[in-house]
């Protein structure tokens, strides 16, 4: 133990003489160096109490005493190979390692120090409890303070060290059982799991188990999308979507499937539709998905694929003749799709798609039957699409062909004379001239006209111009035929008449029914017109019959009517009679029966009927025409007629067998 008064005796004979080892040698040789070899504990944790340690080594005596860094230290002498002391807690407060030697004085040539050994005092291993917090979204920027993460547990060094994965902090507060850093955000940017240690540096020390801190992706919210419409069928598309949350590893879904994305920013994401995805119309899902950890799917915005508007630029052919069969048109544009449909005049016709630049459709011949101008458009459907400017396809007319005229005569002072006009190319707006004046025609079809020349142009001799005009558009004039006006005859020709008639007078006039079998006329019962001629049909449901028939003639000079009244001598005495005029042979068709030139007469039962009141033999169905029931035929000079006599098809109904046919005049 050290002696009173604090300073060790030592033999006066010693004296000091360095050695290699650092010892002193003392200058008695009686005095040997004390040396240390070991010190039991050698080490001690970082603010614990006092440590008691043994000092092993040799050359130890009573006076000999331990010094810790320099300042002796109380100590208890053992043997010569072991000193005790006390490692004070004042010593224990800072990681280090403490020098120790043994001090042996002499009195004669001072102290004998040993050779210098260490005791550590060491840096505990620390232990981590908790993180707070323990997650954080994903950083969206860099530009900012960071994060401040309170790490607990024990253990934590003044010179402790955060890893935050492979990132070393300093932290900025230490307390043995917390500390704090500031992780910066450019270590934040990347979700995922990052593992948490505390470093203690050494003596002793070491790094702590792991605790993960997560970063997680944000959740995302879609603002925008541009565009908001596609067209259908176009090639790969670029999207921009706005919206906040967006991360590296954001994806953008296209009605459910993932499509190529580009990050740009927090705020801002680009991406492809392929041309793939947009073959078909329709109201599309556009999302965003944040990858985990954290993240999740968007709520969607829509992205219309669109029929495009079309146009309508080239018809081919642009032009048809009225009455054409029907014709196929190709219209040239842009902008068509497979349900775009071609409308003419508003009505949507079949409609065959050949590309994006071209359809085809038909014309009906109904819809090319007579001249105009047809109004050509294109309709795309919903969504999108539209209706198309329009294009017009002229329907013209043909210029009418001359064929003949008849009658091509007619004497002086005739009443109105009808006249058929044949030829071809006539249309239903065809119009006959007579000398470039116009008549009112009658439309019978393609090949036939009829037309009426006024009195008034029948008062002289000499000839009349007949042709067709057609008006626009096309149209044009025909060339032209005569008709002549000669002088009255003294005579008239009674060339085939069976009764010509020469003066204001009547004539019974028989009938034989030979001829047939023909369809039956039709008794409609109902109005004066529907037994007027031309006939529109006969009663093809009834048994076909035979007919009877007479040619009479005005022979006299002069305009007269005809009145035909039949003899019937029955109440059921039936029978309908119909008239030829300028004509000397019977019907022998159904189209020649139709085509009558005056009225069909029945009788009363019928209420269109022309009743006879002088011969009906009390009979309601005799038929009759007479001035006085409106139903006379007035008879230019000389002009022929064929009546013809068909007997009522109902077998049991008696007919009457002949007519009493009278002239009178105007």
């Amino acid at each position: 133990m050290l002696p009173s008064g604090g300073q060790p005796q030592v033999d006066a004979s010693v004296q000091a003489d360095a050695d290699a080892s650092g010892r002193v040698r003392p200058t008695n040789p009686t005095l040997a160096a004390p040396e240390v070899t070991a010190l039991v504990p050698a080490e001690a944790p970082l603010g614990g109490p006092e440590v008691v340690i043994s000092v092993e080594g040799s050359g130890f005596i009573k006076e000999s005493f331990v010094e810790l860094e320099g300042t002796a230290l109380p100590t208890s002498y053992e043997t010569p190979a072991r000193l005790t002391t006390a490692i004070p807690a004042s010593a224990l407060k800072k990681a280090t390692t403490l020098k120790v030697t043994v001090n042996t004085p002499n009195t004669t040539s001072g102290d004998v120090r040993s050779n210098v050994v260490t005791f550590a005092v060491l840096n505990p291993t620390p232990t981590l409890t908790a993180l707070s917090p323990s997650s954080t979204l994903a950083a969206t920027s860099t530009t900012g303070t960071g994060l401040s993460l309170l790490i607990s547990g024990s253990g934590f060094s003044e010179s402790a060290i955060v890893n935050f994965g492979t990132l070393a902090l300093t932290p900025t507060i230490v307390a043995v059982d917390s500390v704090r850093v500031t992780v910066p955000l450019t270590a934040l940017t990347n979700a995922g799991s990052v593992p948490v240690t505390v470093s203690n540096p050494a003596p002793g020390g070491g790094a702590s188990s792991s605790i993960a801190f997560t970063i997680t992706n944000p959740n995302v919210t879609l603002s925008k999308c541009t565009p908001t419409s596609i067209t259908v069928g176009a090639s790969t598309t670029a999207l921009s979507i706005e919206g906040v949350g967006f991360v590296t590893g954001s994806k953008v879904s296209f009605n459910g499937s993932d499509i190529a994305t580009t990050y740009v920013s927090s705020t801002k994401l680009t991406a492809s539709v392929p041309s793939t995805a947009l073959t078909t119309t329709g109201a599309f899902p556009v999302s965003v998905t944040n990858p985990s950890p954290g993240g999740g799917v968007s709520s969607p915005l829509t992205v219309s694929v669109v029929n495009p508007s079309p146009t309508v630029s080239v018809l081919s052919p642009s032009s048809a003749t009225a009455g054409a069969s029907a014709t196929a048109v190709t219209l040239t544009g842009t902008g068509f799709v497979s349900s775009s449909r071609v409308r003419f005049d508003g009505t949507e016709a079949t409609t065959t798609y050949v590309s994006s630049t071209s359809l085809k459709a038909t014309l009906s011949a109904t819809q090319l039957a007579s001249a105009k101008t047809i109004t050509v458009t294109v309709l795309n459907p919903a969504p999108g699409g539209g209706t198309s400017s329009s294009q017009s396809l002229t329907v013209a007319n043909p210029v009418p062909v001359w064929g003949s005229v008849a009658p091509s005569s007619a004497f002086v002072g005739a009443l109105d004379t009808t006249i058929t006009v044949t030829g071809s190319k006539f249309v239903s707006t065809s119009i006959v001239q007579a000398d470039a004046t116009d008549l009112a025609t009658v439309y019978k079809s393609a090949t036939e006209l009829s037309a009426k020349i006024p009195a008034s142009k029948l008062l002289t001799t000499g000839s009349i111009s007949i042709r067709v005009r057609t008006p626009s558009p096309g149209g044009g004039t025909s060339s032209s035929g005569t008709f002549t006006i000669s002088a009255t005859p003294s005579t008239c020709t009674s060339t085939g008449v069976d009764y010509p008639i020469t003066s204001a007078s009547s004539v019974t006039v028989p009938f034989s029914f030979v001829y047939g079998p023909l369809t039956p006329f039709k008794s409609t019962n109902s109005t004066a017109s529907s037994y007027t001629c031309p006939l529109a049909s006969l009663d093809t449901n009834a048994e076909a019959q035979n007919f009877g028939f007479a040619v009479v003639q005005n022979a006299t000079a002069s305009p007269m009517y005809l009145s035909a009244e039949a003899v019937c001598s029955a109440v059921d005495d039936d029978a309908f009679m119909v008239f030829y005029r300028n004509s000397t042979t019977s019907p022998m068709t159904d189209t020649e029966l139709k085509n009558c030139s005056g009225y069909v007469a029945e009788g009363a039962s019928g209420s269109g009927g022309r009743t006879s009141s002088i011969n009906a033999g009390g009979s309601s169905y005799c038929p009759g025409l007479t001035v006085a029931n409106g139903g006379a035929i007035k008879l230019d000079a000389c002009e022929k007629l064929v009546i013809v006599m068909q007997p009522y098809y109902y077998p049991t109904f008696p007919t009457p067998t002949s007519a009493k046919v009278t002239l009178s005049k105007p």
